[in-house]
Protein backbone atom coordinates (compact mmCIF):
# COMPACT_ATOMS: atom_id res chain seq x y z
CA UNK A 1 0.00 0.00 0.00
CA UNK A 2 1.27 3.47 -0.86
CA UNK A 3 2.22 5.69 2.02
CA UNK A 4 0.04 8.69 2.74
CA UNK A 5 -0.94 11.01 5.57
CA UNK A 6 1.44 11.19 8.53
CA UNK A 7 3.47 8.24 7.18
CA UNK A 8 4.43 10.29 4.14
CA UNK A 9 4.72 13.60 6.01
CA UNK A 10 8.12 12.63 7.46
CA UNK A 11 9.49 12.17 3.95
CA UNK A 12 7.86 15.42 2.88
CA UNK A 13 9.50 17.18 5.80
CA UNK A 14 12.93 15.89 4.81
CA UNK A 15 12.30 16.87 1.20
CA UNK A 16 11.16 20.31 2.33
CA UNK A 17 14.37 20.67 4.37
CA UNK A 18 16.38 19.98 1.24
CA UNK A 19 14.40 22.55 -0.76
CA UNK A 20 14.02 25.23 1.90
CA UNK A 21 17.31 24.89 3.85
CA UNK A 22 20.03 22.85 2.18
CA UNK A 23 19.78 24.02 -1.43
CA UNK A 24 19.27 27.71 -0.50
CA UNK A 25 22.33 27.51 1.79
CA UNK A 26 24.37 26.13 -1.10
CA UNK A 27 23.01 28.80 -3.46
CA UNK A 28 23.98 31.46 -0.92
CA UNK A 29 27.52 30.10 -0.72
CA UNK A 30 27.97 30.03 -4.50
CA UNK A 31 26.53 33.56 -4.84
CA UNK A 32 28.89 34.84 -2.12
CA UNK A 33 31.83 33.21 -3.91
CA UNK A 34 30.67 34.72 -7.20
CA UNK A 35 30.76 38.14 -5.53
CA UNK A 36 34.18 37.49 -3.97
CA UNK A 37 35.62 36.54 -7.35
CA UNK A 38 34.07 39.65 -8.88
CA UNK A 39 35.75 41.79 -6.19
CA UNK A 40 39.21 40.64 -7.35
CA UNK A 41 38.81 42.78 -10.47
CA UNK A 42 39.38 45.84 -8.27
CA UNK A 43 43.05 44.81 -8.03
CA UNK A 44 43.68 44.40 -11.76
CA UNK A 45 45.35 47.77 -12.25
CA UNK A 46 47.74 47.24 -9.33
CA UNK A 47 48.44 43.64 -10.29
CA UNK A 48 48.79 43.84 -14.06
CA UNK A 49 49.81 47.42 -14.99
CA UNK A 50 53.08 47.88 -16.82
CA UNK A 51 55.49 50.80 -16.43
CA UNK A 52 54.81 52.04 -19.92
CA UNK A 53 51.04 51.93 -19.43
CA UNK A 54 48.56 49.26 -20.29
CA UNK A 55 48.39 45.76 -18.92
CA UNK A 56 50.86 42.90 -18.70
CA UNK A 57 50.49 40.17 -21.35
CA UNK A 58 49.08 37.77 -18.74
CA UNK A 59 46.14 40.03 -17.96
CA UNK A 60 43.85 38.98 -20.81
CA UNK A 61 44.15 35.25 -20.05
CA UNK A 62 43.81 35.88 -16.29
CA UNK A 63 40.73 38.07 -16.62
CA UNK A 64 39.02 35.61 -18.98
CA UNK A 65 39.64 32.70 -16.59
CA UNK A 66 38.47 34.77 -13.63
CA UNK A 67 35.32 35.84 -15.44
CA UNK A 68 34.59 32.24 -16.50
CA UNK A 69 34.97 31.03 -12.91
CA UNK A 70 32.82 33.89 -11.65
CA UNK A 71 30.09 33.01 -14.17
CA UNK A 72 30.24 29.32 -13.26
CA UNK A 73 29.73 30.12 -9.57
CA UNK A 74 26.95 32.60 -10.37
CA UNK A 75 25.06 30.26 -12.68
CA UNK A 76 25.50 27.41 -10.20
CA UNK A 77 23.96 29.56 -7.47
CA UNK A 78 21.00 30.41 -9.69
CA UNK A 79 20.49 26.77 -10.72
CA UNK A 80 20.67 25.48 -7.15
CA UNK A 81 18.18 28.12 -5.98
CA UNK A 82 15.83 27.11 -8.82
CA UNK A 83 16.17 23.45 -7.82
CA UNK A 84 15.29 24.36 -4.22
CA UNK A 85 12.21 26.25 -5.37
CA UNK A 86 11.12 23.26 -7.47
CA UNK A 87 11.57 20.85 -4.54
CA UNK A 88 9.52 23.10 -2.23
CA UNK A 89 6.87 23.35 -4.96
CA UNK A 90 6.68 19.56 -5.18
CA UNK A 91 6.24 19.29 -1.41
CA UNK A 92 3.50 21.94 -1.44
CA UNK A 93 1.73 20.29 -4.37
CA UNK A 94 1.71 16.90 -2.66
CA UNK A 95 0.61 18.40 0.66
CA UNK A 96 -2.29 20.07 -1.16
CA UNK A 97 -3.54 16.63 -2.22
CA UNK A 98 -3.18 14.87 1.16
CA UNK A 99 -4.80 16.70 4.07
CA UNK A 100 -3.33 14.45 6.75
CA UNK A 101 0.19 14.80 5.33
CA UNK A 102 -0.32 18.58 5.10
CA UNK A 103 -1.39 18.77 8.77
CA UNK A 104 1.56 16.64 9.89
CA UNK A 105 3.98 18.67 7.78
CA UNK A 106 2.61 21.95 9.13
CA UNK A 107 2.88 20.65 12.69
CA UNK A 108 6.48 19.53 12.16
CA UNK A 109 7.45 22.92 10.65
CA UNK A 110 5.45 25.04 13.09
CA UNK A 111 8.63 26.47 14.67
CA UNK A 112 10.80 26.34 11.56
CA UNK A 113 12.78 23.48 10.03
CA UNK A 114 12.70 20.43 12.31
CA UNK A 115 15.55 18.07 13.11
CA UNK A 116 18.40 19.71 11.24
CA UNK A 117 21.61 17.68 11.16
CA UNK A 118 24.92 18.98 12.50
CA UNK A 119 26.26 21.54 10.04
CA UNK A 120 22.89 21.88 8.34
CA UNK A 121 21.97 25.56 8.66
CA UNK A 122 19.56 27.81 6.84
CA UNK A 123 21.25 30.56 4.83
CA UNK A 124 21.67 33.85 6.69
CA UNK A 125 19.26 35.51 4.28
CA UNK A 126 18.69 35.93 0.60
CA UNK A 127 21.82 35.19 -1.43
CA UNK A 128 23.80 38.17 -2.69
CA UNK A 129 22.89 39.27 -6.20
CA UNK A 130 24.86 37.22 -8.71
CA UNK A 131 27.23 39.17 -10.99
CA UNK A 132 27.77 37.68 -14.44
CA UNK A 133 30.22 38.89 -17.08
Amino acid sequence: MARSGWQFAADLSELRTVGAVDLPAMAYTFAALNNAINATAAHDIAGFSTEGGGFDQVYLAWSQLRDDLQNIFGKTSTNIQTAGDVVVGIVETYAATDEEAARSLQSAWNDGPPSLQDGENPPPGEPPAVVLK
